[in-house]
């Protein structure tokens, strides 16, 4: 029997509105495969192997001060998925933003 056929995603963790900026040491997982994960390079570089023709969500789970976030879903069709990139913000910036948005947009709960 032969293995089921993989795709890449790839892209790089770091910190929102500095691009520049990698996070290291962050988790990268799939909410579909809990058992899959990469982690961060010292440039916040991360490359995952997933299955091909599947459904996946990436998500970061970053070092401490930093703010979980999901990408999009993505549907892998026979090609590597490049450039899936976190932007992710430090849990004061998080805060801070939904605090100002749930005081601007009804529905938006700064608790969430």
């Amino acid at each position: 029997m032969s293995a089921k056929p993989t795709v890449t995603i790839s892209g790089r963790a770091y910190v929102f509105n500095h691009s520049e900026t990698g996070i290291a040491g962050a988790t990268i997982r799939v909410r579909e495969l809990p058992g899959r994960t990469a982690i961060t390079d010292a440039s916040g570089d991360y490359v995952l192997t997933v299955p091909d023709d599947a459904d996946v969500t990436p998500y970061i789970e970053p070092p401490p001060s930093y703010h979980q976030i999901d990408l999009q879903t993505f549907h892998t069709r026979g090609h590597a998925i490049r450039n899936a990139n976190f932007q992710t913000p430090a849990d004061a910036e998080y805060n801070g933003l939904a605090a100002l948005l749930s005081k601007h947009v009804p529905g938006v709960d700064a608790t969430a």
